[in-house]
């Protein structure tokens, strides 16, 4: 039985980037997850961009900014509830390579004393 990762990412007024952090996570290799937005009640088209063109994104809309500690529990919450697994936390201007999730999982699994992991984080200019 493959292990359910849940990417939760959570927004707020993220337009400008939302776009190209979900298309990262959607680039993944051989890696079988589902993601929930948790969006903090935005005032620009970061909702519209993600039901427009991410349709199997599950969208949560609060209906006041949560800030992001308490963003991150609802998204936990729904994926606890949805019997994950895994989760996994990004920044709505984060993007990550095409294995990050493979990765993260497998060293999970084959580390059951680990109950937390990282992938390398850099910076745009890949520092």
């Amino acid at each position: 039985m493959p292990n359910k990762l849940f990417i939760i990412i959570v927004t707020w007024n993220g337009e400008k980037f939302i776009s190209d952090c979900l298309n990262s996570v959607y680039n993944q290799d051989k890696s079988d997850f589902s993601v929930i937005v948790v969006d903090n009640n935005s005032e620009d088209r970061t909702k519209e961009i993600v039901k427009d063109n991410f349709k199997e994104v599950i969208l949560i809309e609060n209906k006041r900014n949560l800030g992001f500690a308490a963003g991150n529990n609802v998204g936990i919450k729904k994926a606890l509830s949805l019997d994950a697994d895994y989760v996994a936390l990004l920044n709505q201007d984060t993007e990550v390579s095409n294995d990050f999730a493979q990765n993260c999982v497998k060293y999970l699994v084959e580390n059951r004393k680990v109950g937390l992991a990282s992938p390398i984080i850099l910076f745009p200019n890949s520092e």
